[in-house]
């Protein structure tokens, strides 16, 4: 298979990708390309789209066929992690994620991550909100070497999810490594966040 063909499968199976996630709510790259190739009988072609081109035609189909409902689901989301950044304004907190690259849909989290040296000084928090949580563990990337594991607090809010996760105050100096092209994640910060309403 010549190179242009190549590429073009590859957009072509990132569109798909995309649809895919869009319409099934899939959160996982990795599975919404692998069902998209199969679904055009191409798994075996050796042309599966990145992470990062399915992102790409994420934001796309958005912008082509939802600009206005997708605007708007993610300034509420948006809003909502500000409202969550707002009660943790003393834990280094971070917003990360679809929320920041713009690609959330109804089925994904608000990815949040703080700073503290102690869990009990974040649920203490929630506990005085009267908001229920459930504990995780969420294994974050580093570099390429270095995988960690972290505590992490699942709610709702606002009928969305929230994933908290919490690092030590060295871990929340790094940022961890994107699933999406393996680069440092873009992470904001309360003040960043609000720019972008």
């Amino acid at each position: 298979m010549d190179k242009l063909t190549k590429k073009r499968f590859k957009k072509i199976l990132a569109q798909e990708s995309a649809k895919i996630i869009v319409s099934q709510g899939i959160e996982n790259f990795s599975g919404a390309k692998i069902k998209a190739a199969k679904k055009l009988n191409i798994e075996n072609l050796g042309c599966l789209p990145s992470n990062y081109e399915i992102e790409k035609s994420l934001k796309e189909h958005y912008q082509l066929f939802v600009p206005e409902i997708h605007a708007d689901y993610i300034k509420l989301m948006r809003e909502a992690a500000i409202e969550i950044m707002n009660l943790f304004i003393d834990f280094q907190a971070y917003v990360v994620g679809p929320v920041v690259s713009g690609t959330a849909s109804s089925s994904s989290s608000i990815n949040i991550h703080l700073g503290s040296e102690d869990i009990y000084d974040v649920t203490q928090i929630l506990d005085k909100n009267e908001m229920k949580y459930k504990f995780f563990d969420k294994k974050i990337k580093f570099n390429k070497k270095v995988n960690k594991v972290f505590c992490g607090l699942s709610l709702l809010y606002r009928k969305m999810v929230v994933e908290i996760v919490i690092f030590n105050s060295r871990d929340i100096k790094q940022r961890p490594l994107s699933r999406i092209d393996g680069k440092p994640i873009k992470r904001l910060k309360i003040n960043s966040l609000k720019k972008l309403l």
